[in-house]
């Protein structure tokens, strides 16, 4: 069980909640943070002393597992109240903040109140799920300073309006002056990539 976390259960002692991360003995989920933290060790070691952005969130544990690393504030971006509750209540006491919005309305984007920029900002598993992902992308993109990580099912990927279009992540960062860090290797054989500012 993650330290610090207690089960979410009903008045009969039955645990109800499932979400996306499976923590075990508090809800069911679709991934372990174990799972979705592998390949970040240089994301989590460029995140020490530094503002980060998680766009897609879920429950939060990303943001609650890179402040062990020293990050000094994680702003977490969800659409789904559930868990984004879990999440408050996962990440109490660390420097970590939630967002409320619908990562496919740019107008709700623009209308967070969020920093100017961040150090590091994380696209982990999102930007395939979006009907126009250069929309996102290109908003994450400014909200950056010096990493943008990415993780897609790979490299080319289709987007939910699209599905006959094949996007590559490379050439869609390049397009908005971003060029490919490096990748690492996941669970899953995912894609995991980070960007840094074109010189």
């Amino acid at each position: 069980m993650l330290a610090g976390t207690e089960p979410v259960r009903s008045d009969r002692g039955m645990r109800e909640r499932r979400g996306w991360f499976h923590v075990p003995g508090v809800q069911s989920g679709d991934r372990t943070v174990e799972e979705q933290v592998q390949g970040l060790d240089a994301v989590a070691q460029a995140c020490a002393g530094r503002a980060v952005l998680d766009i897609g969130c879920a429950e939060g544990l990303i943001a609650r597992w890179l402040c062990g690393y020293g990050a000094k504030s994680v702003d977490c971006i969800g659409i789904i109240q559930e868990e984004l509750d879990a999440g408050a209540a996962f990440c109490a006491g660390f420097p970590v903040r939630f967002y409320r919005a619908d990562l496919r309305s740019s107008e709700m984007l623009r209308g967070l109140k969020l920093r100017r920029a961040y150090d590091v900002v994380l696209l982990l598993s999102i930007a395939h799920k979006m009907r126009d992902p250069d929309a996102l992308i290109g908003w994450a993109v400014k909200k950056a300073r010096r990493v943008v990580a990415v993780r897609l099912p790979g490299r080319e990927y289709n987007d939910r309006a699209h599905i006959s279009q094949r996007h590559d992540i490379v050439a869609q960062m390049n397009a908005v002056g971003w060029s490919l860090h490096a990748t690492y290797p996941t669970c899953r054989e995912e894609w995991l990539g980070t960007f840094t500012r074109s010189a």
